[in-house]
């Protein structure tokens, strides 16, 4: 745990890194480690970059949208959203 954060740490207080926080879509961004850590040493957020990941597995009725428009926790760089396809969308016709 601590040893982890601390090497996480050592690298990102270098002022000339980008962050990449990765972090669940459907999970709560203000309990983000990720984006938590990044607000340490990037304040302002203008070296990091949100990637946000599982956004296909999002409770129905709810999305992203509004974190990729930069709204919720603001990033100068903005956010991603990453979508793996799964064997049923192969199944269903969809391309790789």
């Amino acid at each position: 745990g601590d040893r982890i954060r601390d090497l996480c740490l050592q690298f990102a207080r270098n002022p000339r890194a980008i962050l990449l926080c990765v972090s669940a879509a459907n999970v709560d961004l203000a309990t983000s480690d990720a984006l938590l850590l990044a607000r340490e040493v990037d304040r302002p957020g203008d070296r990091t970059i949100g990637v946000l990941t599982k956004a296909d597995l999002m409770d129905p009725g709810t999305d992203c949208a509004a974190v990729l428009r930069n709204e919720v926790f603001p990033l100068r760089l903005g956010y991603v959203a990453v979508v793996c396809r799964g064997q049923r969308d192969l199944d269903e016709g969809g391309t790789v």
